[in-house]
């Protein structure tokens, strides 16, 4: 069964004013999936690390709890790219900005088409959906009823319970033969929100 290739998506914090700011603290790494699929639990490792990495600068201090929302928002991001990447062998990336009292997260990979399908899905149901906890308990009963888990759930708690704010992009590559994309999710964290859990 052939689908018809997705167009580009950008959804939400993509194109805003930071893309066109030098950050104040910057760190991108890159990964091979394999090495995580082996040692799942470096991905908490990893979190756990680019969290304390982040935290002084984004707090002044070292905060436990930021330490913990940066490292959920890290993991979250982390294993996603890597859970979804189309050539476990290919690279993802994660990259962390700070600016002033913003921090953004950002992971990029390559995935195929029900990947990038079942993300713009999710997109599409994010904006317009009016409550999230509503989609949160829909997502909840379909992981339920289902042994696939496709839900983005994650990423909706992200939204829900940390004020995150969400970008996603999709686009086609053209350099393949088969139906694939690049997949860029940017989670945007303000400290002012932060402050208010």
């Amino acid at each position: 069964m052939s689908r018809t290739q997705l167009k580009p998506v950008i959804f939400g914090i993509y194109n805003n004013d930071l893309e066109n700011i030098t950050p104040d603290s910057s760190v991108k790494l890159c990964f091979q999936p394999l090495d995580f699929i082996a040692h799942w639990n470096r991905c908490s490792v990893t979190a756990d690390f680019l969290s304390g990495f982040q935290n002084i600068a984004f707090t002044s201090k070292n905060s436990e709890k930021y330490f913990n929302i940066l490292s959920t928002v890290i993991n979250e991001l982390l294993e996603n790219s890597i859970k979804f990447s189309f050539d476990k062998t290919e690279p993802v990336f994660l990259q962390l900005n700070k600016y002033s009292d913003v921090l953004t997260a950002e992971a990029y990979n390559i995935t195929a088409s029900d990947g990038a399908n079942n993300l713009n899905v999710l997109a599409k149901k994010i904006k317009t959906e009016y409550n999230l906890e509503d989609l949160y308990q829909q997502k909840l009963m379909r992981i339920k009823n289902t042994d696939f888990d496709i839900s983005g759930l994650g990423l909706i708690m992200l939204l829900k319970d940390l004020h995150a704010e969400l970008g996603i992009k999709i686009l086609p590559k053209t350099d393949t033969s088969e139906p694939l994309y690049d997949i860029f999710i940017k989670i945007l964290l303000r400290k002012e929100a932060l402050d208010l859990l």
